[in-house]
């Protein structure tokens, strides 16, 4: 029987389930690490708008005597500006604020802990835009990314919070305060509970994967066992296959034997003997009627019946020419009985490549698969070709009618076993030409 490539359990199983696992792993570290900053943003940014409402109130009359000047366009002093940023600072002491800005309602920068960006325009900031409308906005910075609101690179993770300066009264703002509260340790925090997550999750599926690797080891080693008691079966199976085919065609080779050199024999005879006494019947001289003349046609007749019958149980050819030439002549016996049928056969490979018991197999499946093919009266050609192919004996059968549709024939199921009882594999599929092939291939 062909020899297949046995599946490797263990290799496979320990290499999907380590992708597997690492893929896992980088998508729950993904998750935490979105979840993580979802809560970032949200923590933070409540809590530097509390803190940037917290320092405006506590200098609100101070900046909005401060903002309607610099409304009227007048340019603050130095002292005032000092003034302004000792206020702001005593209040924000302790905190995470690194910068305080202070915007005009034309959105120029009033005031700025970075004194060189006082006078600069920022007029179409859009978080000004939104803060001057009466709204408060806030914005996280991470590492690396663009600044959203000033259109320019800022530090690393600030948060910006732009809170309108209020008159007091119902009108457009006095101003906008802008806090940028620095939130590094929050950052580095997470970043630790993220390594240690990504630790933790790595320990407990490097676990699972050892735990899961011991329980398909054990599975592999449970199925090696039972494949082998399967192997041993099957080679037994094959073994009591093939002595039944060799009794099965050592008993047919018997019959057909006895049926040519016994039975033939001893009615060659008779009929030899009814030949003699019609030719030695004489009454007064002259010849006399028997009446044995149509007994000797029935008896040739007869004779003629057991040689076929002895010829289809076992034909000598077989064992004398070889299998080509059997297939030769059984392909011309079938011509010659189904006038429309036409049966050609070809033959490429040595005869002394083909075991002797595998040669009547495959007469027997040809022989099978022909006299199920021929009960379809339709004039067409059978191709039957017997080739060697890879250290493999191959018998292709083509018929332009047969349906892959159509389950087989009774014939065509007791070839199937015989091929596959004799160790053999055996397969059909569509054909270019139309119509089916019958495909069967042993070892060499």
């Amino acid at each position: 029987m062909p020899r297949h490539a046995s599946f490797k359990l263990l290799p496979f199983f320990s290499i999907t389930s380590l992708l597997g696992i690492v893929a896992a792993a980088v998508l729950v570290t993904l998750l935490h690490r979105q979840t993580a900053i979802a809560a970032l943003v949200d923590l933070g940014e409540r809590q530097n708008i509390a803190l940037a409402q917290t320092a405006l109130n506590s200098v609100h009359d101070r900046l909005s005597d401060y903002l309607r000047r610099a409304n009227d366009g007048a340019r603050a002093a130095t002292p005032e500006v000092d003034a302004l940023e000792a206020a702001l600072n005593i209040v924000l002491r302790a905190t995470g604020v690194v910068r305080i800005k202070v915007y005009c309602r034309d959105g120029t920068v009033a005031f700025s802990t970075k004194r060189s960006q006082i006078g600069r325009d920022q007029s179409d900031n859009p978080a000004f835009i939104q803060a001057l409308r009466g709204e408060i906005a806030s914005k996280l910075i991470y590492r690396d990314t663009f600044n959203y609101f000033d259109q320019d690179t800022e530090e690393d993770n600030l948060i910006q919070t732009y809170v309108p300066v209020d008159e007091g009264t119902a009108g457009t703002p006095l101003g906008v305060f802008e806090i940028y509260t620095d939130v590094n340790p929050l950052v580095h925090d997470i970043s630790r509970m993220e390594l240690l997550i990504v630790a933790g999750t790595g320990i407990i599926f490097l676990l699972l994967y050892a735990l899961l690797l011991t329980v398909v080891h054990r599975a592999g080693n449970i199925i090696a066992r039972q494949q082998l008691t399967i192997a041993d079966r099957n080679k037994t199976l094959e073994l009591l296959s093939a002595q039944l085919l060799d009794a099965q065609e050592t008993e047919r080779k018997r019959v057909a034997f006895e049926l040519h050199e016994g039975i033939a024999q001893t009615l060659a005879a008779i009929k030899f003997q009814l030949e003699i006494a019609v030719q030695t019947a004489v009454i007064d001289g002259e010849p006399r009627n028997t009446g044995l003349g149509p007994l000797v046609k029935t008896v040739q007749g007869a004779i003629q019946e057991v040689r076929t019958m002895a010829t289809q149980l076992r034909p000598p050819s077989l064992d004398d020419l070889g299998i080509g030439a059997t297939l030769g002549w059984l392909s011309r016996q079938l011509s010659e009985i189904y006038p429309d049928l036409a049966v050609e056969a070809q033959v490429s490979v040595g005869e002394e490549r083909i075991p002797k018991p595998l040669r009547v197999i495959v007469y027997r499946v040809v022989q099978e698969a022909l006299a199920a093919m021929t009960r379809h009266n339709v004039a067409r050609t059978i191709q039957v070709t017997l080739k060697e192919s890879d250290g493999m004996l191959r018998l292709e059968i083509t018929d332009p009618t047969m349906s892959l549709a159509v389950p087989l024939e009774p014939d065509l199921s007791i070839a199937r076993e015989r091929i596959l009882m004799s160790g053999g594999t055996f397969a059909t599929q569509a054909s270019p030409a139309g119509g089916a092939v019958l495909c069967a291939e042993w070892d060499l």
